[in-house]
């Protein structure tokens, strides 16, 4: 009886599988960003495409940056610097790489701004051994890590800050003064 209802359900498994459209389909255009951002084109335009151009998605993803402070940055020393605005290095905000709870080789790197505001602080013991705490509670401890933030500078952080006369001006300073970064 069992052999019989297994050999059922497999020639309905297999029936089912051999009449699936196999065609892949073309993604649909987000309607907000394809009417904001495509020109309207004109009959002339619209000729056939040739097959040496590559289709473009209209399918975009927006950064969208926050009005304010992006976080802060104590010193060991215990005075706090404000953090205005983060400098992109290549595509990314914010670029590290380490050993995630001392096993595993892990990269992060962020190329929204959203993504990084998930985590809620970078704890320094030193300059290659840290704590990130997220916004959920969670900790992440890497160690003989680095992390890059406005520099490929391996001994250095860079971003803008504002000074008293709200003035953006740029700052860089040495990994190893930091002992906290805060993001907002």
């Amino acid at each position: 009886m069992r052999t019989t209802i297994i050999a059922l359900m497999l020639v309905l498994t297999l029936a089912a599988c051999g009449t699936k459209d196999d065609s892949i389909e073309s993604p649909m255009p987000d309607t907000e960003t394809a009417d904001q951002t495509a020109p309207a084109a004109s009959d002339a335009n619209q000729t056939q495409v040739s097959d040496t151009q590559e289709p473009k998605s209209t399918n975009t993803i927006k950064d969208v940056l926050p009005e304010g402070p992006v976080g802060t940055l104590q010193l060991a020393n215990g005075s706090t610097m404000e953090i205005s605005e983060l400098i992109k290095l290549g595509k990314y905000y914010f670029y590290m790489s380490g050993k995630l709870n001392g096993r595993s080789p892990t990269i992060v790197s962020f190329t929204r701004f959203s993504d990084f505001q998930k985590f809620e602080a970078f704890i320094f013991k030193d300059e290659h051994n840290f704590i990130v705490t997220t916004k959920k509670g969670k900790e992440l401890i890497f160690m003989d890590a680095r992390i890059y933030m406005g520099s490929d500078s391996t001994d250095t952080y860079t971003f803008y800050s504002v000074d008293e006369y709200l003035d953006k001006k740029l700052v860089t300073v040495k990994k190893s003064d930091v002992a906290t970064i805060k993001i907002n």
